[in-house]
């Protein structure tokens, strides 16, 4: 899902609602800046402006992270430009609004499936988290830390940097705390699965997915049967295919998180046109 384009309408707008200036720039420029600090910036500051219900930036942290996990990714990315805007006013890129409102742009554009955005404001996260401390940042620079590293390595993944992939998946994995990391490492196996599965190692990617598929929460069901069936499509495997998309569709009525059930249906379609394939060369 591409972003850019929407954030380059809010951009120009941001623009042409300055006061006391007159700038215009060229559709190219739009969506250059737009990707940059600076961009995301001037239209977090036009949002705030109209927007009735202001916040902290920390609760507009919050509201991102909320919206991301939903799948409603403009609307976080909108929500993390306020608080980065409020945050870091003096572009200072550094202290924990910044860092966590660059994790949080990162963490939409990643599951809207745009890594190569994704892992830039990744990079900005990992950057600027050299010189904070732990008590910087409320949600703790570890687990900050590992969600840009998984991000990344998904990009490296994409890439067909598989070796490399792999190897930020588990310094990500080893940066995280003993406690109070689980979502974080559930996500971190899950991003190793998809990795694994891309590079055909498929054995290694089951592994990596057997100690999430007893989970009980819905959301995390639904997403570890989503990837365990993802797991089967690449063994052709249909039959456990289609049983696994159906366990994730049966979580998704406590989840609520449409995106999750888009892309389940998206995989049972693969699985049934896995049944009726062979049945049409049969035919010929």
């Amino acid at each position: 899902m591409n972003l850019r384009p929407f954030l380059g309408c809010l951009l120009a707008m941001a623009s042409a609602s300055t006061v006391g200036q007159q700038m215009s720039f060229a559709s190219e420029a739009f969506l250059s800046d737009v990707n940059s600090v600076a961009g995301i910036s001037k239209i977090g500051a036009s949002l705030f402006a109209a927007d009735p219900d202001k916040k902290t930036w920390q609760g507009y942290c919050g509201v991102s992270q909320t919206l991301a996990s939903r799948g409603e990714f403009r609307q976080a990315i909108r929500a993390a430009a306020k608080a980065l805007y409020l945050g870091d006013p003096k572009g200072g890129g550094s202290g924990p609004a910044y860092i966590l409102a660059t994790s949080d742009i990162a963490t939409a554009y990643s599951y809207a499936g745009d890594l190569a955005t994704a892992s830039e404001w990744a990079d900005r996260t990992l950057a600027a988290t050299g010189a904070a401390t732990g008590y910087d940042v409320p949600n703790g620079l570890p687990l900050l830390k590992a969600n840009a590293m998984r991000i990344r390595a998904l990009r490296l993944s994409e890439q067909g940097k598989q070796a490399e992939a792999v190897a930020e998946i588990l310094k990500g994995q080893a940066a995280l705390p003993y406690f109070g990391a689980g979502a974080a490492q559930f996500e971190m196996r899950l991003a190793l699965a998809a990795i694994e599965i891309r590079a055909g190692h498929l054995e290694k990617a089951a592994e990596a997915l057997s100690p999430v598929l007893g989970e009980s929460d819905p959301t995390l069901r639904l997403a570890a049967n989503r990837a365990a069936g993802d797991l089967a499509l690449a063994r052709k495997d249909a039959k456990a295919a289609i049983a696994y998309f159906n366990t994730a569709m049966a979580a998704s009525a406590a989840a609520k998180i449409p995106f999750q059930v888009v892309m389940v249906q998206l995989g049972m379609a693969k699985a049934q046109r896995l049944v009726v394939r062979p049945q049409l060369d049969e035919r010929r």
